[in-house]
């Protein structure tokens, strides 16, 4: 049976290979950046995509991929790599999320190398008990139960609706366009 972060390596390389091919996007199931930073601000940044993929309606693991530079004029997506400076230890991450929420089996893979060049990525599987939300304040940058989403290609505060539709999370977490709960899955 392969190594799950071969099989997330795959995952990884099969989006970014596409991203090059095909053009840029970016949606519930996957968020390019460049790099993360260090600073607070940065890893307040990142926790609020994390919680937003952990609250949004998908068929599939999320990835936020890093080492992937957008240009903003054209809508096209390069994958450059990363700096050695350009990801925090993979350590402070988890830290940083197991101590502001209550979400499971998040993966940080800091030291995946694609085509030659540095590509870390997150990986946030499905949730199964949420919604979620940050457990306490980060630093003035979230309040505690603030619950985000994603929303195209961007992570913001979810809507009223959207909450009230967390409430039959079963119902809400995966995306069932084509079966109307989870256990129909099985």
């Amino acid at each position: 049976m392969p190594d799950p972060i071969e099989i997330h390596r795959n995952e990884v390389a099969q989006r970014v290979q596409t991203v090059n091919t095909q053009g840029g996007w970016e949606g519930a199931h996957t968020d390019f950046k460049r790099e993360l930073g260090s600073t607070t601000r940065d890893l307040g940044k990142l926790l609020k995509h994390v919680l937003a993929f952990s609250n949004t309606p998908r068929r599939t693991d999320a990835y936020i991929i890093f080492g992937v530079s957008e240009d903003k004029d054209t809508g096209t997506f390069q994958h450059v790599g990363t700096p050695e400076q350009g990801f925090p230890q993979p350590e402070r991450i988890n830290d940083i999320i197991h101590q502001y929420t209550h979400l499971k089996d998040i993966v940080i893979d800091a030291h995946h190398v694609l085509d030659g060049k540095r590509t870390p990525y997150i990986l946030i599987p499905l949730q199964y008990e949420g919604p979620y939300r940050l457990s306490q304040p980060f630093h003035g940058l979230a309040e505690s139960g603030e619950i985000f989403c994603r929303y195209g290609s961007s992570s913001a505060r979810a809507t009223e609706r959207d909450i009230h539709h967390m409430s039959d999370w079963p119902t809400w977490f995966l995306d069932c366009r084509y079966e109307q709960t989870p256990t129909s899955l099985m």
